[in-house]
């Protein structure tokens, strides 16, 4: 199962109106697993709460009783630090298939005969045009070389 912008309309955390039972309509499916494609998190600009939200989302579908995936959104990165917070913040995520400096932000899985690939495409708040530029050109690079 995919699914995007989890994230509340108003305030920065999740929706908590709608996710709640999106979880228990995902568990009634029984997918054999829950790929979240970004803006987890409506986010804030102050890291600390940042991390905060992000761990109401990881409370919130702790109830799934398939694995989770999640890759990260613009939403989940707006602090600066986000990118390095992220990586503690969401340790269950693949690390070992990632790039050095990306674990658990740009990685991929496979279930079945079929991989699905995150690739972080945004990077901590402040960052300019040029560095997100090398960022992606080093991330395709190290995917060509796995995938």
């Amino acid at each position: 199962m995919v699914v995007g912008d989890t994230q509340a309309e108003t305030g920065d955390s999740v929706n908590w109106d709608v996710f709640p039972q999106m979880i228990e309509d995902m568990n009634a499916l029984s997918p054999d697993f829950a790929f979240f494609v970004g803006d987890l998190v409506n986010g804030s600009y102050n890291l600390e709460r940042q991390v905060e939200v992000w761990n109401d989302w990881i409370v919130a579908s702790e109830a799934l009783t398939m694995d989770r995936y999640a890759v990260a959104g613009n939403h989940d990165m707006f602090a600066r630090g986000s990118k390095a917070a992220w990586g503690e913040t969401f340790s269950f995520l693949p690390r070992a298939n990632s790039p050095e400096g990306d674990e658990g932000l740009t990685y991929w899985f496979d279930v079945g005969n079929c991989r699905f690939v995150s690739v972080l495409t945004d990077v901590d708040g402040g960052a300019t045009a040029e560095l997100v530029a090398v960022q992606l050109h080093q991330r395709q690079r190290y995917l060509r070389h796995e995938l």
